[in-house]
């Protein structure tokens, strides 16, 4: 656990805590609430080779609208195709790949969960398209169409496999009976109307409603300091929005503590150090 002490101003809006860690542990921790509610946990390791990222955000595929099944899995290939800042659809990746690093994503039932590593010298240019994901996603047409394909593979792929399909028939005879444990998680050509048919405002209106920075929980890694860490934490994902209202009523993990904090980014970082 990570009791927090008092929280001391760092900025507009800014609140940092002191995190506890293992007396042999040769990291460094700090955490952070930004003034728009994101959550964020930072990791100086002066070893470190590379620097990495994660993001957690709460919500998953069992908040997939009725009518649109997948659309949680959808919405998380369609970050990755161009931003406001960086509209070319391969641009993260090829940074990241250009820089020695490697990135992935994954939607859970209640988690969606976004992740890269990187040179370290190159984590402020990483952290630059990372942040537009969540700030200024384009949902371009030609994509959402085209992205449709990709999710019919990657469905096609799964029924090959019998751990999925066992998983997908629990679901689907265990749970009660209009429940979103019963969903279909990953979606398909069928149920995502072949990107037509509103799936550009579903996503639209999906990702309005649950990417909101009070939302998510950033975690940080890399072997810079901890006030440099926070440094670009702050500049680049303080512009991240803030809807008006309380969150929405199946937040998976609704505990702001800084211990909460502590539990689900030390996690992140965690599968990072494994990378």
């Amino acid at each position: 656990k990570a009791p927090a002490a008092a929280p001391a101003a760092a900025g507009a809006g800014v609140a940092v805590y002191e995190i506890a860690s293992a007396a042999l542990d040769r990291r460094s921790y700090r955490g952070l609430r930004l003034a728009n509610g994101l959550q964020v946990l930072l990791a100086s390791d002066p070893a470190a080779g590379k620097a990495a990222a994660a993001m957690n955000v709460a919500v998953g595929s069992m908040s997939n609208p009725e009518a649109w099944q997948g659309l949680a899995h959808f919405c998380e290939h369609m970050l990755f195709l161009g931003t406001a800042s960086y509209p070319d659809e391969g641009d993260f990746e090829s940074y990241i790949a250009s820089n020695g690093g490697s990135n992935n994503a994954y939607t859970d039932s209640e988690e969606t969960v976004y992740f890269f590593d990187v040179g370290a010298g190159a984590l402020p240019g990483a952290l630059a398209r990372f942040s537009d994901f969540f700030a200024a996603p384009l949902f371009t047409e030609s994509a959402t169409a085209r992205e449709v394909a990709a999710i019919e593979s990657e469905h096609s792929k799964n029924i090959q496999s019998d751990g999925w399909r066992t998983e997908q028939l629990l679901r689907a005879t265990r749970g009660v009976s209009g429940h979103p444990y019963n969903g279909f998680f990953t979606g398909n050509r069928a149920t995502l109307r072949d990107g037509g048919g509103g799936a550009r405002a579903a996503l639209l209106d999906f990702y309005g409603e649950y990417y909101r920075a009070d939302q998510m929980d950033l975690s940080l890694l890399g072997p810079q300091s901890l006030d440099e860490l926070q440094r670009l934490a702050t500049e680049q994902f303080s512009r991240l929005p803030s809807r008006p209202g309380p969150p929405p009523a199946d937040r998976s993990c609704p505990d702001s503590s800084s211990s909460a904090l502590s539990s689900r980014a030390r996690a992140s970082l965690a599968r990072e150090g494994q990378q």
